[in-house]
């Protein structure tokens, strides 16, 4: 099994990006991170005004791609801005013991950790390295890489030059496109990840938990995915879209009921990483055991 997984309130029980910003007052040009995230907020409005509502997955996916454009104007802004020039990145990762976790991802890296599941991690988040500092504060099993952006560390210093980036597992196994920002650039590192694997001898279900809009062509890709917490924002989009049947909860799919049927869903809702990896260790199961857990057809997705 190769399990993927997203990080803002995924593993993380909360978003984190307030976090990866210097505090109010500690940026040494511009204005704080709060008056990049009204822009941003402004931006992605008017975005919404001037585009139909999506009558289709086709089309839901075309509006995600889109938003790249808020993306690009949003770090520009925050580049231009300075928000990170000479940024004290030690504070940073100082920070990342403040994020608190899903309830039970230690317990569940380190279980699938000892059992050679292969994990990463894949994210629009701007940093890496917080990332990596949260999850071993935490006493998580570290992942085989993590995908994300990075805040750019000057070599002499170690201080942000004030740009952003992408991170080094993303850069150096990566395609050359810049930023992991929109729901396509994940598909496109899971879809990399996932082709490795196979081609390194990966056997099993590719696995991908996400919780928002962004994770929805990386979670359909995927063999199973993992829908986490109160996702309400994407299961409003599947409701909408007509896929809400694509989506069962982990107690219709477990199977403590001896219901081989609730075995065929594509999207497997949790509340936390104790019911995760039940439904995790149910996958192992099958695959040890040689049988297949039955999927929606491939032309639906």
């Amino acid at each position: 099994m190769l399990l993927l997984l997203d990080w803002d309130e995924t593993l993380s029980a909360h978003d984190t990006l307030a976090l990866i910003a210097p505090p109010a007052g500690a940026q040494t040009r511009g204005p704080a991170f709060a008056a990049y995230g009204e822009a941003y907020m402004d931006d992605l409005q008017a975005h919404a005004a001037a585009r139909s509502p999506p009558r289709d997955l086709d089309e839901h996916f075309e509006s995600l791609a889109a938003l790249d454009a808020v993306e690009l104007a949003s770090q520009a802004r925050i580049e231009a801005g300075g928000l990170f020039e000479d940024a004290d990145l030690a504070a940073m990762e100082a920070r990342a013991r403040e994020v608190a976790l899903r309830d039970g991802w230690r317990e569940a890296s380190q279980w699938l950790a000892a059992r050679g599941v292969e994990m990463h991690i894949i994210s629009v988040g701007w940093s890496a390295r917080f990332i990596a500092a949260s999850l071993a504060h935490h006493g998580c099993a570290r992942p085989a890489s993590i995908c994300a952006n990075e805040v750019e560390a000057d070599a002499t210093t170690g201080r942000g030059t004030g740009r952003l980036t992408k991170s080094r597992d993303a850069t150096s196994a990566g395609d050359g496109v810049a930023g992991i920002r929109t729901a396509p650039h994940k598909l496109r590192e899971a879809q990399r990840i996932a082709q490795a694997w196979r081609q390194a001898g990966g056997q099993g279900k590719v696995v991908y938990a996400g919780d928002s809009t962004t994770d929805l062509q990386a979670l359909l890709f995927a063999d199973i995915g993992l829908v986490v917490g109160q996702a309400k924002g994407l299961e409003e989009t599947l409701e909408r879209l007509g896929g809400r049947g694509w989506l069962a909860h982990a107690s219709r799919w477990t199977p403590q009921r001896k219901q081989r049927e609730a075995l065929t869903f594509d999207l497997v809702e949790i509340d936390d990483w104790r019911q995760g990896l039940a439904v995790l260790q149910t996958v192992l199961l099958h695959e040890r055991m040689g049988e297949e857990i039955g999927y929606l057809p491939a032309d639906v997705r």
